[in-house]
């Protein structure tokens, strides 16, 4: 259990944060979708910058809906 949260956790997180680091590299050639369920805060968008997201997918939340 003591390994699991230590060494091996560590090590996870690193190479996750390697594999992210390539998919940001994406964003720029590629674009990125971002995908919103309505809890989840608009500074994703901030995060990936504006200029690499190319969609945003929603609920049906209310607050997402134009009023007219």
């Amino acid at each position: 259990m003591h390994e699991l949260r230590t060494w091996t956790l560590k090590e996870e997180v690193g190479y996750i944060n390697t594999m992210m680091e390539e998919h940001k590299k994406a964003w720029a050639k590629y674009g990125c979708t971002i995908m919103s369920d309505g809890w989840t805060d608009d500074n994703v968008v901030k995060e990936v910058g504006e200029e690499h997201a190319i969609q945003v997918i929603t609920d049906n939340a209310s607050n997402y809906k134009m009023l007219e």
